[in-house]
């Protein structure tokens, strides 16, 4: 898989009240997030973030997860 196409990966994205900021997870690699001041900058800094750790796994030959492919937008926390 050419790491620079990233699978379907469910995703959510919040709003995190206390620090101001947009939260955007990955569900199929918890601990992977992206922040940002605005939904889409937390959702293109994710989708770096996933690029990067796909890119670890291509280099030591481990398979990827496979996608849910669902995406959510929640309220503020």
């Amino acid at each position: 898989m050419d790491i620079q196409t990233i699978p379907p990966y469910s995703y959510r994205i919040f709003y995190n009240a206390p620090s101001g900021e947009y939260v955007a997870e990955c569900r199929e690699i918890l601990g992977l997030s992206g922040i940002g001041a605005t939904d889409l900058e937390a959702l293109m800094e994710l989708k770096e973030a996933i690029l990067g750790w796909l890119a670890v796994l291509a280099a030591d030959g481990l398979p990827f997860p496979p996608p849910q492919g669902n995406e959510t937008r929640a309220a503020a926390q």
